[in-house]
């Protein structure tokens, strides 16, 4: 996944985006079967539905609030940005 995610940053144009994302979503559906095992097996028998409830739904809101987070921060780097490219072209009219 970390592969994927790496290649993310590194396209070139926007097409490239489905065959990192196609990776990404493959290491992710590998990943999380065995990472939702190990927390099952951590804990007690009586406490498993419980955990893994929580373990849900903690990664649902991990991914409403992930892009949420990308898109403000893709916004106050837009502006800066922005604000920056201004203040280097008035200094050269």
């Amino acid at each position: 996944m970390s592969v994927a995610i790496i290649l993310v940053a590194l396209s070139p144009r926007g097409y490239y985006l489905y065959g990192t994302h196609s990776l990404f979503a493959f290491g992710f559906s590998i990943a999380s079967p065995s990472l939702r095992g190990l927390i099952s097996n951590g804990v007690a028998d009586n406490e498993q539905g419980k955990v893994s409830g929580e373990a849900q739904s903690l990664t649902s809101l991990s991914q409403i609030l992930g892009p949420l987070m990308a898109g403000v921060l893709t916004r106050v780097n837009t502006i800066e940005t922005a604000s920056r490219s201004e203040k280097l072209l008035s200094r050269h009219t």
